[in-house]
C-alpha cells in the first residue's frame, strides 16, 4: 500500500538522504528515517524497513574510517532505529530473507573487495560469507521475491548466486541490436593516401589509406585491400620480384616489419589474389623505419634505432651494417654491393658516407658539415643525388662516383675515390626540399617551395636546362622516376592522390 523512496528534499545543510514513503493511491509523503537513510527495503511481512545510513561518500576499495555507512533497521513507522552492523568499512546494499529473520547485505568485512555476506536481522551472530569474489567488488546486489536468489553486479558482468549457499554464476547475456539503419557503409577514397610503392612491373601501386594497405592497377579501377586491422600499417616495399611485400605496423604494440604474401590457391599471383597473409619478420621495443630490399632481392635493409640493418627477407640473420647513429636515410647500389646514407652527428650536421652491403669501413664521399640528405643512387651513370645546404641555400646536387673518362681509356664501373667530395655539381639554383634522380643518372626531379610556388622541377644533371613541370603550388612527395619510361615522374600530391607527370606536360 507503499512505496518507499529516498530523497533529498529535506530543507537541512548539508542536504543528505532520508527515507520518506507514500500511499500507492497517492497523496502526502512521510519522513521515515531518524537522519540519514537510504537503499531502504521492507521485511517480507512489511513491518521492519532495513536500510543504510552514513554519509556515502566513499567509494574506494578498503576504505576504512568515519565516512563508513552502516546497515540499520527500523519499525515501518520510522521508530525504534537500531544499528545493525558496526564494521568500520562500507556495508550497503541489505536485504532480507524471505522469512524476514535474516539480513543480506554487501561488506568488506572480510577483505576488499566487497562480497554479499548474510547476519541474523537480530544482530545475535556474525556476518557469514555468502559470496566470495576476488577479482572486483560485487556491486548493487539484490534478492529475488521468493529469497531464494540475489543478483548482482561484479565488474562489467551480472551474477546471480543461491541465497542459501552455492557457487555463484555469471549469467550470459546477449543483446542483438536492431538499427533503423545499415551501420556499415561504402566509402569510395579518391584522396587522402599517405604514401604509395609502385610494383616492380609499375603495372599495379600499393598504397595506405587510413592505416589500411590497397592494391590497384596504374591504370585505375577497383582497388584490393590487402591488410585489415585497427593497427597503422604503412611503410611500404615491394619484393623485386612482386611476389610479396614488406610493411610496417604497430600491430603488437611497436613498430615492427611484416611479410605481407598471397594467400589464395585460386589466383596465387600477388596482383591477382583476393586473400592475403601477414608474417610478422621483427620483434623489438625499437621501431624499424625505412624498409626496402636490395635490388637482387637477397637482402633487406631498415633502420632500427638510427642504425642501418640488414636481414634476410624472412626476418632471419638480422645484421647491423651501420653501427653508428644518427642514420637517416639512405639507398641501395644498383648492384646491391654497397649502401649509400646520410648519418647526422652530435653537431647535427650530416654527411654521405658508402659502405659496403655487407658491412665494414665506410668513406665520407661529401665531407660539408651543414645538411646532406634524401639521397638517390642511378640505375645506371655512376651517379648520386641529394639535397644539400651549401652557400646558405639548400639545393639539389650531383655528384659522379668516376671522374670523367680519358680518351682510349678502359672503361670502369669501380668508385674513384680521389677528391670524390669535390666532384659535387649543382644542377640546379633555385631551392628543393626533395628529390631523386634519374634511372640513366642525366636529369633530377625535385620539389621547390620558392617564392614562385611549391611544385615539381626537373633539371639536368650536368645544369644545362631547367623544367617547371607543374603548376598550382602541388607540394609533390615521395618523387621516383618510372623505371621503364624516361620521361614520366610519379608523385604524391598535397592532397594525398597519386599523380603521373610526363615530361613537357603534368
Amino acid at each position: 500500500k507503499n512505496i518507499l523512496f529516498s530523497s533529498t528534499r529535506s530543507i537541512s545543510f548539508p542536504p543528505s538522504y532520508e527515507l520518506y514513503t507514500v500511499p500507492m493511491e497517492g497523496g502526502r509523503a512521510r519522513r521515515v528515517s531518524a537522519n540519514e537513510g537510504r537503499e531502504g527495503v521492507y521485511s517480507p511481512k512489511g513491518d521492519q524497513i532495513a536500510y543504510v545510513r552514513g554519509p556515502g561518500t566513499w567509494y574506494r576499495k578498503g576504505y576504512r574510517g568515519s565516512s563508513n555507512d552502516d546497515v540499520w533497521i527500523c519499525n515501518a513507522d520510522g521508530s525504534n532505529n537500531r544499528r545493525l552492523t558496526d564494521f568500520i568499512g562500507q556495508d550497503n546494499s541489505p536485504m532480507w530473507s524471505a522469512n524476514g529473520q535474516e539480513i543480506y547485505y554487501v561488506s568488506e568485512v572480510f577483505g576488499a573487495p566487497a562480497n554479499i555476506v548474510k547476519q541474523d536481522a537480530a544482530g545475535k551472530t556474525k556476518p557469514v560469507a555468502v559470496t566470495e569474489q576476488k577479482d572486483d567488488g560485487v556491486r548493487r546486489a539484490r534478492i529475488s521475491g521468493n529469497g531464494e536468489w540475489i543478483v548482482y553486479e561484479c565488474g562489467p558482468d551480472l551474477w546471480v548466486v543461491p541465497s542459501k549457499g552455492g557457487m555463484p554464476r555469471k549469467l550470459a547475456i546477449e543483446v542483438h541490436a536492431d538499427d533503423k539503419s545499415n551501420t556499415e557503409r561504402t566509402v569510395t577514397y579518391t584522396r587522402g593516401a599517405t604514401e604509395y610503392a609502385l610494383s616492380p612491373d609499375e603495372n599495379h601501386v600499393a598504397f595506405s589509406v587510413h592505416g589500411e594497405l590497397f592494391l590497384m592497377p596504374i591504370s585505375g579501377g577497383k582497388a584490393t585491400r590487402l591488410t585489415n586491422h585497427p593497427a597503422f600499417d604503412h611503410g611500404i616495399a615491394w619484393a623485386p620480384d612482386g611476389k610479396s611485400l614488406i610493411f610496417t605496423s604497430d600491430r603488437n604494440g611497436h613498430e615492427d616489419l611484416y611479410l605481407l604474401e598471397a594467400d589464395d590457391p585460386e589466383h596465387p599471383e600477388f596482383t591477382k589474389a583476393h586473400r592475403f597473409k601477414t608474417k610478422q619478420l621483427t620483434d623489438t621495443a625499437d621501431p624499424e623505419v625505412g624498409v626496402s630490399f636490395a635490388p637482387d632481392g637477397k637482402r633487406v635493409a631498415f633502420l632500427r634505432s638510427g642504425k642501418l640493418w640488414t636481414m634476410n627477407s624472412d626476418g632471419t640473420d638480422q645484421k647491423v651494417i651501420v653501427n653508428e647513429t644518427q642514420v637517416f636515410d639512405y639507398d641501395w647500389s644498383p648492384d646491391s654491393k654497397a649502401f649509400v646514407y646520410a648519418r647526422m652527428d652530435g653537431s647535427f650536421a650530416s654527411d654521405l658516407y658508402i659502405v659496403p652491403a655487407v658491412g665494414g669501413a665506410a668513406k665520407n664521399i661529401t665531407r660539408h658539415a651543414t645538411f646532406n640528405g634524401d639521397v638517390s643512387w642511378s640505375s645506371t651513370g655512376h651517379k648520386l643525388a641529394f639535397v644539400s645546404q651549401r652557400r646558405r641555400l639548400t639545393t639539389m646536387q650531383v655528384l659522379s662516383l668516376q671522374r670523367p673518362a680519358v680518351s682510349g681509356a678502359p672503361a670502369s664501373s669501380d668508385i674513384d675515390w680521389e677528391d670524390i667530395h669535390q666532384r659535387v655539381e649543382q644542377p640546379a639554383s633555385i631551392p628543393a626540399d626533395e628529390g631523386v634522380i634519374s634511372p640513366d643518372g642525366a636529369k633530377v626531379a625535385f620539389r621547390s617551395s620558392g617564392s614562385s610556388g611549391d611544385d615539381l622541377w626537373v633539371a639536368n644533371s650536368n645544369g644545362s636546362q631547367l623544367t617547371r613541370v607543374t603548376n598550382g603550388n602541388m607540394r609533390p612527395t615521395q618523387i621516383r622516376w618510372s623505371k621503364k619510361h624516361t620521361g614520366l615522374i610519379y608523385f604524391r600530391d598535397a592532397t594525398g592522390i597519386l599523380r603521373l607527370a610526363r615530361l613537357g606536360f603534368s
